[in-house]
């Protein structure tokens, strides 16, 4: 029995589809690269408040209210995000909610100047916005790790992670 060669499937089509892959993935590569060297940079807008921390007596009362994130950061670096509409709210029954990207809430207990949220439920859409989900998981991390709350006597909060030591400066909203 004669065997049947299988003449080849159009090389030029399967050429036209590699190209055509080739080019999209350029083209996105191109614009991931256009949007990270013309995106706003985060400028640093004062010293890391976290380092007052100790100077600062720890919240005695829970925080209550609607508060903006206007900068977080990490030792020295401050990343300025007043621009953003970030929130974080917390009730008067102890449940906190907020969203950076993502929506999140859950129940926080608040303990010697320590709130923690240990099980904070999320939606999970993906945020192509460069460093928005880094901020979103240090926020997220700090209320399971428990963040150590300070207030200054305009009712500013800074929420600073005990374990990494990433911090947030929240302002009340009024």
């Amino acid at each position: 029995m004669e065997e049947k060669k299988v003449a080849p499937k159009q090389p030029e089509m399967i050429l036209l589809v590699v190209l055509s892959v080739i080019i999209v993935f350029g083209f996105l590569t191109g614009m991931a690269e256009m949007h990270r060297d013309h995106r706003p940079r985060h400028k640093m807008v004062h010293k890391n408040p976290a380092h007052h921390v100790e100077k600062v007596p720890l919240a005695t009362i829970a925080p209550e209210g609607k508060f903006r994130i206007m900068s977080y950061g990490k030792g020295e670096v401050t990343n300025d995000v007043s621009d953003k509409e970030w929130t974080v709210t917390f009730a008067k029954d102890m449940n906190v909610s907020g969203k950076v990207c993502n929506s999140f809430s859950g129940a926080f207990v608040f303990t010697k100047g320590i709130v923690e949220a240990k099980q904070l439920i999320a939606t999970q859409m993906a945020c192509l916005e460069t460093g928005i989900m880094e901020a979103e998981t240090a926020l997220h991390s700090g209320f399971t790790h428990g963040f150590m709350v300070t207030r200054d006597p305009n009712g500013v909060l800074l929420l600073e992670d005990k374990e990494t030591k990433d911090w947030f400066e929240l302002v009340p909203v009024r």
